[in-house]
């Protein structure tokens, strides 16, 4: 069988960082993909996933989507999906497997087992066998995560979240505040 091709979806924050850091410790080949969806803090993370990239020799690509997700109480509706949709559509190479950052005990569906189950049902649907989804920090809670990307070397100065603004983070949303607790830690 054809060694798939590895796509990681990196938004320059800790979670993708991580995902990054585990398949460069084990010498996988991987492309890096970033996708524009609107998002308030788009240049930062952009230019978080860049350094992030660099520091794993990592090639990666941006994808611009031209328009903005609603969204609520920090929740972008739809945006992981879209992002795996997006992975698995533009590119022409099979087989493919897609990497996606998400982790145990967040509050959103799109972070979930059943929404990974429910995606990876979705992937068979469109592309039979040949695009894969791969998760591999979804038992981890947050914590665990940060734990382990402490184990790993994870360069965590690197990494961005905000879900306001770009640089600088607004310390006020939950994607900072969670952020600073768990750093301080």
């Amino acid at each position: 069988m054809q060694t798939a091709k590895t796509v990681i979806l990196m938004s320059g924050g800790i979670d993708s960082t991580t995902v990054a850091a585990i398949y460069r410790s084990a010498d996988a080949q991987a492309t890096g993909l970033f996708v524009d969806y609107g998002q308030p803090s788009s240049q930062s993370e952009w230019q978080s996933a860049r350094r992030i990239a660099g520091e794993y020799g990592i090639p990666i690509h941006k994808i611009e989507m031209g328009f903005r997700l609603a969204s609520a109480k920090g929740e972008f509706f739809g945006r992981n999906a879209l992002l795996i949709l997006t992975a698995a559509g533009t590119s022409e190479t099979r087989p493919l497997e897609i990497v996606l950052g998400i982790h145990a005990f967040a509050e959103y569906y799109d972070t979930t087992p059943l929404f990974v189950r429910h995606m990876k049902r979705l992937l068979t649907g469109y592309f039979e066998d040949t695009v894969t989804l791969a998760t591999p920090l979804l038992q981890y809670t947050k914590a665990e995560v940060i734990q382990y990307s402490r184990e790993l070397g994870v360069p965590l100065e690197l990494t961005y979240s905000c879900e306001y603004q770009n640089d600088p983070p607004c310390l006020r949303c939950p994607s900072c505040e969670d952020r600073d607790a768990i750093l301080a830690r």
